[in-house]
Parts: C-alpha cells; sequence; structure tokens
C-alpha cells in the first residue's frame, strides 16, 4: 500500500510522506528500545520481537517489525534524495545488534544507542521539506516523546535550524493545511505549540 501511496507523488512529496512514516515507526523504537536495559529475558524477547521478529516460513508479511519497516521507508527516501546511506547503514547495525541480542537473551543498551544515532542523519533530510506541512507537524507532533529519549530540546533544536522562530513554524504548518482545506487545523492543535520556544543555538546533533 505504501509502494502505491508514493509511485504517483513527486518527490518533494514523497520525501515528506517517508519523512512521516519514518518519525512514528521510529518514535515507536525509541520507547520499546529504551527498556531493554537490565529487563527479563521474556520482557526483552518481547520488545525483540516487536522491533525485529525472528521470521520463519510462512510468517505473515505483517509481522516484519520495525526495523524492517524503517528500512523500507529510508530506501523511499533514498529515491528521492542525494543522501541517505548512512540511515541504511545505521539500520543494518541495528538489525545485527537485535539478532546478536536475540541468541544471547541477554539486554544492553546498544540498541538504544544506535537508534538514537539514527536521529541526526535523518535531521538532515528536514532541510528540504519546509514547505511541507506533514512531516513537519509530525514531528511536532512527537516532540514530547523524542525529547524524552534524545535529549530535552533535541526537536528544537531541528526546527531552529528551518525557522527564525516558532511562529514561522507555526504559520508555514497553518499555510500548508489550509491549502489542503484545512483552515482550522493548527488552532484544533494550539496544545502541541505550548512550551514551544528556540533557545540559544547550541547543535545536539
Amino acid at each position: 500500500m505504501i509502494a502505491a501511496q508514493l509511485t504517483d507523488l513527486d518527490k518533494p512529496a514523497a520525501k515528506a510522506l517517508c519523512l512521516q512514516f519514518i518519525l512514528h515507526e521510529y518514535a515507536r523504537a525509541l520507547e520499546i528500545a529504551s527498556t531493554f536495559s537490565g529487563c527479563k529475558s521474556r520482557e526483552l524477547m518481547h520488545g525483540l520481537n516487536q522491533l525485529y521478529p525472528d521470521l520463519t516460513e510462512g510468517m505473515p508479511v505483517m509481522k516484519l517489525g520495525i526495523l524492517r519497516k524503517l528500512c523500507f521507508y529510508c530506501e523511499a527516501l533514498l529515491e528521492t534524495s542525494q543522501k541517505g546511506e548512512e540511515l541504511l547503514n545505521v539500520l543494518d547495525d541495528l538489525q545485527l545488534a537485535a539478532a546478536k541480542e536475540r541468541r544471547s537473551h541477554l539486554p544492553s543498551g546498544c540498541i538504544f544507542e544506535k537508534l538514537c544515532a539514527f536521529f541526526p542523519l535523518l535531521a538532515d533530510h528536514f532541510a528540504d521539506c519546509k514547505e511541507s506541512e506533514v512531516p513537519l507537524f509530525s514531528l511536532l507532533e512527537l516532540r514530547r516523546s523524542l525529547n524524552r529519549f534524545l535529549g530535552s530540546g533535541t526537536v528544537e533544536s531541528l526546527f531552529q535550524r528551518l525557522f527564525d522562530t516558532p511562529d514561522d513554524l507555526q504559520a508555514a504548518l497553518a499555510l500548508g493545511f489550509a491549502k489542503r482545506g484545512f483552515e482550522g487545523f493548527c488552532r484544533q492543535h494550539a496544545d502541541l505549540f505550548e512550551g514551544l520556544a528556540w533557545e540559544p543555538l547550541t547543535k545536539k546533533f
């Protein structure tokens, strides 16, 4: 279904859609992997089954897991961009680490650390999507969750690289949704802008 959605889109639209899918799967992966360090073997295996299930013959495609979905979306992203190989390299390392932990049944913080290293590489792609409200809104929607795992102010630092002020971000989102016929969309989600502020710019990634 995703492939069909991307086929008829121009490159900017396809890239924006890829980033939206990647962000939501990535946030789920961070939340799951954040519990691995020190968890019991059963909890570890349950989390790994969500991230990177051990596929057996006849297993439904829908059980591919989050890391494989991220690989698919990043490959699609790479088709719309001149950069992206490093994202796939990190995902390859993540899948190897997940397979290793599955064999050992020993939890560690390795997967979570590798996931954190994924965000700076993904952040570089947002500069090409300043005019697209879809990935920007997803980033805003996931701001608190991502900051909880990546560090306070991480998402704001990325926004600050794209927009001079939070008002500029809000205006860009409002304009983008208005063009689609959703004039009141940002007002309906005003809570997402609460506490959004730029600090003196210090690069977090």
